[in-house]
């Protein structure tokens, strides 16, 4: 956790993130939708000291999947929360939702 507190770490760690597999399903999605939001999860765009999966920067939304085992137990609300002191709407999606597309459809048309 000290590691995390150095930017210049952080930086370098993500830099080398790939996408999940929920996040690749999500950005097929974006792609099949013309959806205005891109994927900067690999550390390119911080909003304080967090790292959204995906943000649409000029409607200043952020658009988070969360993993089931790796966020298990984890409330979304507390990320969301947070976003917002920043000015930014936050969307948790869990990675099962993603099997349902219409859901996902209703969901981002509704944010």
């Amino acid at each position: 956790k000290e590691l995390w507190k150095d930017l210049e770490y952080s930086k370098k760690v993500m830099a080398r993130r790939e996408k999940s597999g929920p996040e690749i399903i999500f950005q097929k999605m974006i792609d099949e939708y013309s959806w205005s939001y891109h994927f900067v999860g690999n550390g390119t765009f911080k909003i304080g000291r967090m790292n959204p999966d995906f943000v649409n920067e000029r409607e200043r939304k952020v658009i988070e999947i969360y993993g089931d085992f790796f966020h298990k137990g984890q409330d979304p609300t507390i990320r969301i929360q947070e976003m917002k002191k920043y000015g930014y709407d936050c969307l948790v999606i869990w990675a099962s939702e993603l099997k349902n597309k219409q859901n996902i459809i209703d969901r981002i048309g509704g944010f």
